[in-house]
């Protein structure tokens, strides 16, 4: 039910925000241009408290991910083994993504102005009052969040450290470390979850100001980001089907067979847990073997996240091209990076995985509103990048099963 509330409270919300922006941009109604610029301070408030809860989210995350490695090394090899398997197909997805993006994005003619409506009715007035500017202070939390999103790398490195060193402390204090982490990500998933159900008021505020800004530059924009986030997302979906026939050493007729079913829960439900049942009988169809399967799946399904090297990637160059952002190659890379790293270990919200990285979007110089409208129109892809998450769910046991077959 929470799912379905914020699937369509965010597509509730940016529905009627961009009808009444058209409306009042076509129009230019002096009422609702004005609503507009009132409106929008409240969803720049919502992103903004949004970052600093998931801001220790990163930090948790990593350090969790870190420990739960060191742990997986040995706790089995079928596990480590799946584990290898999956950051070389992520890597090779995170790149290849890059390079299409890079090549196909910028292609596409389809803009949005930056700074936004706000922004610009205050640039055009030439000055504002004190009160204005204590507003747009408390409105932006920069004493806050100026720090986070110029450092943000640097906290991230500094995770990274961290969660090494306690890799390396005695294995009870470290389980012991591990429950009071997993306390903290369940606690921050909490108010997570608390900010997340203002989503529809919020959706609305910030696309209401944006159509009116934009009027019909925004429809372009979303719908050009969903017909490429879903045409990748099929590309690597068939893509597996291959790897799977040479790596498993499976008739490519039989693995998509035994596969069918769990795409056909996935494109239903959008919840890669609620596949495993057919991810196991489509693995005993395979004659995988069931001490593999009985480990791999639940491991892959909760864990491992191909989708966040296709998605996190685009939305970047994708919003930096819109808003005509430019991105160093530094910058790519460690956003890159630090978001695969960080889908090991992404909190369990509904909703709340895509803005797990908020910081590293507002990092690179991506406008707040962006990252919230290419968010609300998820649905669709959404539905493809489950089926993606399974499929390579099923494709990691075939290739697990016949490696540990050939070893004597």
């Amino acid at each position: 039910m929470r799912t379905r509330y914020l699937t369509l409270g965010s597509l509730g919300g940016l529905a009627a925000g961009v009808a009444l922006g058209l409306f009042a941009h076509l129009k230019q109604d002096s009422v609702l241009l004005s609503a507009a610029r009132f409106l929008e301070p409240f969803g720049e408030l919502w992103t903004n408290v949004l970052g600093l809860v998931v801001t220790p989210m990163i930090v948790v995350s990593i350090v969790l991910a870190v420990l739960s490695f060191a742990k997986t090394r040995s706790a089995g090899r079928f596990g480590m083994s799946a584990i290898l398997i999956h950051t070389g197909i992520l890597a090779g997805a995170a790149v290849l993504t890059v390079a299409i993006c890079l090549w196909i994005v910028p292609k596409i003619p389809v803009r949005l102005p930056a700074p936004t409506l706000s922004t610009e009715t205050a640039a055009e007035s030439g000055s504002s009052s004190p009160a204005s500017n204590r507003w747009k202070t408390i409105v932006s939390l920069e004493p806050v969040m100026g720090p986070v999103r110029d450092h943000i790398l640097a906290v991230i490195g500094a995770a990274f450290l961290l969660a090494l060193a306690f890799s390396r402390i005695a294995e009870a204090r470290r389980n012991a470390l591990l429950a009071v982490l997993r306390k903290a990500s369940e606690k921050l998933a909490v108010l997570l979850n608390g900010i997340l159900l203002l989503i529809p008021i919020a959706v609305f505020s910030l696309s209401f100001a944006l159509a009116a800004a934009t009027g019909l530059s925004i429809a372009g924009v979303v719908v050009a980001f969903i017909v490429l986030t879903s045409a990748l997302l099929i590309a690597y979906t068939l893509g597996l089907y291959p790897l799977a026939a040479a790596a498993g050493h499976l008739p490519l007729r039989t693995f998509a067979a035994a596969l069918w079913p769990s795409q056909a829960v996935a494109a239903g439900t959008r919840s890669s847990l609620a596949c495993l049942p057919t991810l196991l009988e489509g693995a005993a169809k395979l004659g995988l073997p069931r001490p593999i399967s009985g480990i791999v799946l639940p491991l892959s399904v909760s864990t491992f996240k191909l989708t966040r090297a296709v998605s996190s990637p685009l939305k970047l160059i994708f919003l930096a091209h819109v808003y005509g952002v430019g991105l160093e190659p530094s910058v790519l890379a460690g956003f890159v990076l630090t978001s695969l790293f960080i889908s090991f270990t992404t909190p369990g919200v509904p909703s709340g995985g895509s803005y797990a990285i908020l910081p590293l979007y507002l990092a690179a110089g991506i406008p707040l509103e962006g990252i919230v409208l290419l968010k609300s129109v998820d649905a669709v892809p959404d539905i493809f990048k489950t089926i993606l998450h399974v499929s390579e769910s099923l494709t990691i046991t075939a290739i697990v099963s016949r490696r540990r077959s050939e070893k004597p």
